[in-house]
């Protein structure tokens, strides 16, 4: 059997819904920014790497959100209560299928939030070249507005997976969503202050951070091989 196919299967419903919300999320937010920098003359919203980084800023937020409500559904609640005695009886080891798991969902959700950002990203940045509101030179920008995109998109990786981790930890969907919403708080100031000026730095920060999660994955795949069917 095609592990990596099934999950597939089961995860590619996500793609609609998280393309969508972050296509939608990043153009309102960089848009709202760019209006209230137009008419404010505020310093900052005059600037396309804040704009853009303020409206990533955003989208992670609330696509972690739903990352974490996704992951909860097609990952954590698989080893929450009975669910987990029939995930173990499939002929498979128990800590491959679970990383198969995670595996199939970062794919699937990091490159439809991450398409969708550059779709956003790419749109604002020609509509800003052909018929600018900010009437500033933006060709100088484009590798900023990749950088802010991988940073947004590491960053909500991280989130979500570790959110999933504690969710399974405590064997609750609930502190699922609970961890994701503390984590928001604690990494949406930081990320929306150095993706202003400092993109490459924070891409190689999420990335560290992102790979610090890898031995926590392991970790907690080896809890899932000792555990005991109730």
């Amino acid at each position: 059997m095609n592990y990596y196919h099934f999950e597939t299967s089961k995860m590619k419903k996500i793609i609609f819904p998280t393309f969508v919300l972050t296509l939608l999320s990043q153009l309102i937010f960089t848009y709202f920014f760019v209006i209230v920098g137009r008419f404010d003359g505020d310093d900052i919203l005059t600037s396309y790497p804040a704009i853009i980084s303020l409206a990533s800023t955003i989208t992670m937020c609330i696509i972690s959100v739903y990352g974490a409500v996704a992951i909860s559904r097609y990952i954590v609640n698989n080893y929450v209560g009975d669910n987990r005695n029939r995930v173990f009886l499939y002929p498979i080891k128990r800590s491959r299928l679970y990383l198969i798991k995670n595996i199939v969902f970062g794919c699937i959700f990091g490159l439809s939030q991450f398409v969708a950002l550059l779709l956003v990203n790419s749109i604002f940045f020609i509509g800003e070249t052909i018929f600018p509101i900010l009437d500033k030179p933006i060709k100088s920008y484009w590798l900023d507005f990749i950088f802010v995109a991988v940073v947004c998109v590491l960053l909500t990786l991280s989130i979500v997976l570790f959110s999933s981790f504690i969710g399974i930890y405590f064997a609750s969907t609930m502190y699922t969503v609970i961890t994701c919403i503390i984590s928001i708080v604690v990494v949406a100031n930081v990320s929306a202050l150095s993706l202003i000026n400092y993109q490459f730095a924070a891409s190689l920060g999420a990335l560290c951070v992102l790979l610090a999660m890898m031995p926590i994955l392991r970790n907690v795949s080896k809890r899932i091989d000792k555990s005991e069917t109730l």
